[in-house]
């Protein structure tokens, strides 16, 4: 038995299956390192998953005047829109960081220029 489950596991070890999840990024590998383009890519997933999330919400209110069933319940609508509200918190966040790293490098930028004009 021990000769058949070594055999088994190097046939389980050669196999190689893709990835449950692959990597996705709105942006190009030439851009993929700019934080500018990082924050757009970040605000177009975090937009477009908010805009899912309202329409389910809609959906879901809008469920007992057409006479179907809810898609969600309360607990899972109440989960869904935390989610949302975590999602654009952590936009904001990187919104604000990516504020204050432009406007510390155009603060050096000036302080350079202004110590080069002084001489």
């Amino acid at each position: 038995m021990a000769n058949r489950e070594c055999t088994t596991n190097e046939q389980a070890s050669a196999i190689t299956l893709p990835p449950i999840h692959q990597s996705f990024s709105w942006l190009s590998n030439n851009v993929a390192t700019d934080a500018n383009a990082r924050l757009a890519a970040d605000a177009k997933t975090v937009a477009l998953g908010g805009m899912t999330v309202a329409n389910i919400v809609r959906r879901n209110a809008m469920a007992p005047d057409s006479g179907l069933a809810p898609l969600l319940s309360g607990n899972d609508l109440d989960y869904l829109v935390g989610l949302l509200i975590f999602s654009l918190e952590t936009l904001h966040i990187a919104a604000e960081d990516q504020i204050d790293r432009l406007s510390d490098a155009a603060d050096a930028a000036e302080a350079a220029a202004s110590k080069g004009t002084k001489k």
